[in-house]
């Protein structure tokens, strides 16, 4: 992981962000997995075992994911016509107008994220910026709960994105706590 350095040795992980070495254990990651996730101990360190090295990227790459993304979500939500087509997602609930805002909210919050993960991978981040990353994945955890996502999106796929998040929140978690 280029710029960004997980070790793990003996259950201590060490990441390395603008030049900070934050340690702490596997342990603090799986306490904060499951306090965010709301999953038991036992659920939760399975899910942080059962990541691989293959699955741990570096931040740079997760934000650039995300803000591509986040693009074609915002371009799908700009295409979106509310006064010639009617759209399966479509309910009495869920106007075309309302569900084109909140996939635009969606497409920008992601993109927001990504440039957040792509200035945790620079030599000059801070303790603030792991803060407003943490802000920021909540905000995208959230977006999961919006009628537009439930409307496109399986329940599965909901629950591995959060999670996801969750993981790397965990890790940015545990870095912070660990300069206290």
């Amino acid at each position: 992981m280029d710029d960004l350095k997980k070790f793990l040795v003996g259950g201590v992980i060490t990441l390395v962000l603008g030049g900070t070495a934050y340690t702490f254990t596997q342990q603090d990651v799986i306490n904060n997995f499951a306090e965010d996730t709301g999953v038991s101990q036992e659920e939760a360190t399975e899910y942080v075992n059962n990541i691989t090295d293959s699955d741990l990227v570096p931040y740079q790459e997760i934000g650039t994911g995300l803000v591509n993304d986040g693009q074609l979500t915002v371009d799908a939500a700009e295409e979106i016509d509310c006064i010639n087509y009617e759209y399966d997602w479509e309910t009495t609930s869920l106007s075309c107008y309302d569900g084109k805002e909140q996939m635009r909210r969606v497409g920008e919050d992601d993109i927001a994220l990504g440039n957040s993960y792509i200035k945790l991978d620079s030599e000059t981040s801070t303790t603030g910026d792991i803060q407003e990353t943490i802000a920021i994945i909540d905000k995208v955890n959230t977006n999961y709960n919006l009628p537009i996502i439930q409307a496109i999106m399986t329940p599965s796929e909901i629950d591995e994105h959060k999670k996801t998040h969750s993981y790397n929140k965990s890790l940015l978690k545990s870095a912070l706590d660990s300069q206290k």
